[in-house]
């Protein structure tokens, strides 16, 4: 497989991803907002904000 830096090339890598159904155990407030911290344990997951709720 040849990179392509495209949006369309992204988006068939995305709909190949084996780990794309986990993005739904996550809280996404802003599914636009790109998430880059290397300072950080990630993003929420779902289960612990319902814990705490």
């Amino acid at each position: 497989m040849n990179f392509n830096p495209s949006r369309d090339f992204a988006c068939q890598l995305d709909t190949q991803d084996e780990l794309a159904s986990f993005r739904s155990q996550f809280v996404i407030p802003d599914p636009n907002l790109i998430y880059l911290d290397g300072n950080s344990l990630g993003r929420l997951p779902k289960a612990a904000a319902e814990r705490v709720s």
